[in-house]
C-alpha cells in the first residue's frame, strides 16, 4: 500500500526561487518558435486532480477546459517529462478558471515535452499533459 500526502504549506526555499531565476535569465536569448503546434490531456497525478487540454500555438500556452485540485501557490511549467528542477516557470496558475493563456517568450520548445502543474510550497506536482 502506497500513501502519497501533499498540501500547499509554506516552506519556502531561497535556492529554489534563485534556480529559476538564472534558468529565466540563460533563456532570455532564445527566440520562442512560434510555428510549432503541440497539445496534450492533462493527467492527474500524487493524490491531486488536473483536467483539461493544454495547446501551444503561435508562441502561446493555452489551456482549455481546465481544473484542478485548490492550492495556493499553483504554477504552470514546461518540463521534461514533469522535471521541475530543470524546467521552465512560467506563470501562476487559477485552480478553477477553465480558460488561460501565457505568453511563451525566451522559451525553446525542443527542450520540453510536457506542460506541468506543480505547488510550490509543498513541493507536489498535481498533474502533467505529455505534448504531442
Amino acid at each position: 500500500m502506497t500513501l502519497t500526502l501533499g498540501a500547499c504549506g509554506n516552506s519556502n526555499s531561497e535556492s529554489d526561487h534563485a534556480n529559476h531565476k538564472d534558468k529565466q535569465q540563460e533563456d532570455s536569448n532564445v527566440k520562442t518558435d512560434t510555428t510549432k503546434k503541440l497539445s496534450g490531456n492533462f493527467e492527474s497525478k500524487n493524490g491531486e486532480k488536473v483536467e483539461g487540454k493544454a495547446k501551444i500555438e503561435n508562441g502561446k500556452l493555452m489551456l482549455e477546459n481546465y481544473k484542478s485540485s485548490k492550492g495556493p501557490d499553483l504554477y504552470v511549467y514546461l518540463t521534461k517529462n514533469g522535471d521541475i528542477k530543470s524546467g521552465k516557470k512560467i506563470s501562476t496558475v487559477d485552480y478553477n478558471k477553465s480558460k488561460q493563456t501565457f505568453d511563451l517568450k525566451n522559451v525553446d520548445l525542443e527542450k520540453y515535452n510536457e506542460v506541468t502543474i506543480y505547488c510550490e510550497k509543498a513541493h507536489v506536482i498535481f498533474g502533467g499533459a505529455k505534448l504531442k
